[in-house]
């Protein structure tokens, strides 16, 4: 259904299908939407509406166990991001980008509730006025992680050196922020990254 006239909310019936594998609303004119309940292995996108609100307020990500991919980047999101966004084991991609999410906190304890997300392979949360510190625990992230996308993101402080750990990583962009970096050339944990954009 992406890229096209809908509009309103999606009706939850629609999650207890099964067999349902992809969700794509993106490109609509969604102003709310009611994602809960999740009975397989399924992959969404709700990127590029209108949506807006507090993820603390949607009935999202309490029952997200077989979510394998999630989209909600470019949308009017706000508030902190909670912990149980990483709720699925099985999650391998999540784009939270574009949105104005904060940290209520220095130091974001989401980051840490991603370490159980051990297929996690892209995390992206470019473009929203976090405005904290990466902490030490993103080097717990998993060792599947390639992408790790953070620009612009009102960041601060050193980079930790624990980022380095991140052993099949490709690309790694924090660019627009105020951090102290790592030499990258000097730590054998980017030897595999093709891209690093600090």
């Amino acid at each position: 259904m992406g890229d096209n006239f809908v509009t309103g909310s999606i009706p939850t019936s629609i999650f207890n299908i099964y067999s349902l594998q992809y969700i794509n609303v993106a490109q609509c004119n969604l102003s709310s939407t009611l994602l809960a309940n999740i009975s397989s292995n399924c992959s969404i996108s709700v990127s590029d509406n209108q949506l807006s609100g507090n993820l603390d307020l949607l009935v999202l990500c309490y029952e997200i166990s077989n979510f394998e991919e999630l989209y909600l980047n470019s949308n009017n999101f706000h508030g902190r991001i909670p912990n149980y966004i990483a709720n699925s084991s099985k999650l391998t991609k999540i784009n939270l980008s574009y949105n104005n999410f904060i940290s209520k906190s220095p130091e974001f304890s989401f980051i840490t509730s991603f370490t159980n997300s051990r297929y996690l392979r892209k995390l992206v949360l470019g473009d929203n006025p976090l405005n904290g510190i990466l902490p030490v625990s993103v080097g717990n992230l998993s060792t599947s992680l390639q992408y790790l996308y953070s620009y612009n993101c009102d960041l601060w402080g050193s980079i930790p050196k624990e980022i380095g750990d991140l052993s099949s990583l490709i690309a790694l962009s924090l660019f627009g922020n105020q951090l102290t970096g790592i030499n990258s050339n000097k730590h054998s944990g980017f030897a595999k990254a093709s891209r690093i954009i600090s």
